[in-house]
């Protein structure tokens, strides 16, 4: 969001500096940065041209003798078409520079002809966009005043602020000047809008039906007739463009300066296109087809909400208008709309055709019910100032659910436990008042009334944030001391994961993680444990929660053999699962912890290991001294797959078990070379 420190004006005159200011916005949690622009050129003053006549050897140059109010004129040659004897002119001396420096100006002779400098055009010295002929100047300034005293170059210092979604209130100039009132400890002031009606009723007009209260509680309209479209003023197109928006004609300038100002997103329909004279704000039909102003065909679903004439839509409410209804320059009179969207309703008719606005985005974010009016009188008259008209007597407001203002009960109390600051119930008040949120003492609670525009705070614990903002998160004492209930601390059940992984690493096993789904034929192999299936599988080879951590880890196996990995060792810890009758949840879940290894023999500088079930027992025997597991012992194990294995006893627990992959499962995993697995359940381990 871009931000005009001289639009900001408009409502306050800030006294700090940029940075503080800045700094100052950073600090209430909307981070701020800022750039000031200057002036592209140097040496840049007001000339008068006295005399022109053509050149002698060219059909489009000019000779100029030009006064600059010093001692004597100024020869310069100039080419534009516009030239002539007695008009005011920015004259660029020699020594000057354009271009932001990159175009020096020097004596030249054109065509044989001295020439002392250059006439600038309004594009040459980035006044405006004209370069078909030179800048004429209106002014009775003295001749030689530099030219940037007599024109707005629109130099300004511009904030880029980067807002979380919740500030929906700050996407508007108002909204921000409201925060550097809260910095300075100041008010901003409101405008005065002046409104004149002529003596027609809009409801001859004009009818208005929302079919969908839920998604557009409040619908709003003004009638404008006798509007002339036409290019913008320089103040307005000027106002635009320091933050980056492109002017298009005065009356869609208008309605998106609105839209900087105070936030709320309105739109201009041209009256005349709408055939039945009626409004109309509905849900969209599956299916339907509707063309917005960038000439783009839309496929609507059923949860598009539509602006309707009749029944033909005009506009995708708070997104987008219609091609079927935009201003051009034949419209003569506009009906603008002023209304209040659910923001989830936007939110998901933009994301869906993938449409991102001005407008979508203070809508998705939350505007404020109560601007619908004020906006619309706003717009009304600024529309009437700078295209002409004159508007239509009175206003349709569609509104059959007010909306309550939102009370909360604060606890001084409780905020300063929460946040560890020392308020009286006098300051909270006096900080509430700087952010427009009124109070009143009852029951030795303050209830707080929020106001409108700020649809982000819904409880207590959102007035605390805002103390702490308001405050200044830096302004807040920490404290060295803490006190808690030793009820408070838990067992970390899962303390024991940790210490494997450390203990594997160590003596040079890698960590795997692999997929906790499995297909219907992993969990066939290595257990006789009835699997769970998912009740709403997302593909067959994700079917089944894993019942063992054999399938991943030999996946992994195959997946580094047929990328020429001659010898490694893996592990993986996590959780598997087997249906129960005996339990609540009809599952049972354990966590193991599962090792591989794969090769024949580990390459050494100094000696080779080669890899068979004493090398697989050692790293096993070692990870049971590291747990302090004694009494360890091994028994043969006969299993369908495995060609040796032996199970894991501690005392009389049995805590798992080592193999050797037989032919079929080496084959079914694509493994070609030697490989043991074995598998240990941690659970066990830990009673």
């Amino acid at each position: 969001m871009k931000i005009s420190l001289s639009w900001i004006k408009d409502y306050i005159t800030p006294k700090s500096t940029v940075q503080e200011i800045a700094d100052g916005m950073t600090d209430l949690g909307l981070e701020c940065t800022f750039e000031t622009t200057s002036l592209s050129f140097t040496n840049v003053v007001l000339g008068y041209v006295e005399s022109c006549e053509p050149h002698p050897d060219s059909d489009h140059l000019s000779v100029c003798q030009v006064n600059t109010g010093d001692e004597e004129n100024w020869q310069i040659v100039c080419g534009a078409p516009n030239v002539k004897s007695g008009i005011h002119v920015p004259v660029a001396k020699v020594g000057a520079k354009l271009a932001n420096g990159d175009f020096k100006i020097k004596k030249a002779k054109l065509r044989g002809v001295k020439s002392n400098g250059m006439i600038c055009s309004g594009k040459e010295l980035q006044y405006n966009n004209d370069h078909e002929g030179i800048l004429i100047v209106d002014t009775e300034s003295p001749l030689g005043t530099p030219i940037e005293s007599i024109l707005n170059f629109n130099q300004e210092t511009v904030f880029e602020l980067d807002l979380t979604p919740n500030r929906g209130d700050c996407f508007s100039h108002r909204g921000v000047a409201r925060e550097i009132a809260v910095i300075e400890n100041s008010s901003i002031t409101e405008r005065d809008v002046p409104l004149t009606e002529n003596s027609e009723s809009i409801d001859d007009h004009l009818s208005i039906n929302i079919h969908d209260t839920e998604a557009c509680p409040r619908y709003a309209a003004r009638m404008i007739k006798n509007v002339k479209v036409g290019p913008s003023p320089d103040w307005l197109r000027l106002r635009m463009e320091s933050i980056g928006q492109k002017s298009i004609n005065n009356v869609v300038d208008a309605a998106n300066y609105v839209l900087m100002d105070i936030g709320h997103p309105m739109h201009t329909f041209d009256y005349n296109k709408i055939s039945s004279k009626s409004i109309g704000v509905r849900l969209a039909k599956k299916g339907e087809k509707f063309t917005t102003l960038n000439d783009v065909e839309h496929t609507l679903n059923d949860f598009h909400l539509l602006i309707c004439d009749d029944d033909s839509p005009i506009a995708l409410a708070g997104i987008m208008g219609g091609k079927n209804s935009e201003i051009d320059d034949s419209t003569t009179t506009i009906l603008i709309e002023s209304a209040y969207f659910k923001p989830t309703v936007v939110r998901k008719g933009a994301k869906s055709l993938d449409i991102s606005t001005d407008a979508s985005k203070r809508f998705e974010r939350d505007t404020d019910m109560e601007a619908v009016i004020p906006a619309l009188n706003q717009l009304a008259s600024l529309i009437v100032d700078v295209a002409g008209g004159e508007i239509v007597g009175g206003i349709i407001d569609k509104y059959p659910q007010k909306k309550e203002f939102i009370k909360i009960e604060f606890s001084v109390e409780n905020c300063n436990t929460f946040l560890g600051t020392n308020l009286t119930v006098e300051k909270a008040q006096s900080l509430f008042h700087k952010i427009s949120i009124t109070t009143e003492e009852k029951d030795g609670l303050l209830i707080c009334s929020i106001p409108s525009f700020r649809n982000d705070i819904e409880r207590e614990v959102d007035l605390f944030e805002e103390i702490a903002r308001v405050i200044g998160y830096n302004n807040i004492q920490s404290t060295a001391h803490f006190s808690g209930s030793f009820d408070a601390f838990t067992t970390d059940d899962r303390a024991l994961d940790d210490e494997m992984r450390q203990f594997l690493s160590s003596i040079g096993f890698n960590e795997h993680y692999s997929n906790s789904l499995n297909n219907e034929n992993d969990v066939k192999h290595f257990t006789e444990n009835e699997p769970i299936l998912l009740s709403n599988p997302l593909s067959q080879e994700m079917a089944y929660l894993r019942n063992s951590l054999f399938p991943g880890i030999l996946k992994a196996i195959s997946f580094n053999e047929k990328r020429q990995q001659s010898y490694f060792k893996l592990f993986e810890i996590g959780a598997i699962h087997q249906s129960s009758n005996t339990s609540e949840t009809n599952a049972i879940e354990d966590f193991h912890v599962a090792m591989a290894w794969y090769g024949k023999h580990n390459t050494h500088w100094k000696q080779g290991e080669e890899l068979d079930i004493y090398t697989v027992k050692r790293d096993l025997m070692m990870l049971f001294n590291s747990l302090g597991l004694k009494k360890v012992r091994f028994e043969s194990l006969q299993s369908d797959y495995a060609d040796m294995g032996l199970s894991i006893y501690q005392r009389k627990n049995l805590i798992g078990e080592v193999a050797i992959p037989n032919k079929r499962i080496k084959k079914f995993y694509n493994i070609k070379g030697n490989c043991f697995v074995a598998s240990l359940n941690i659970d066990v381990i830990i009673s």
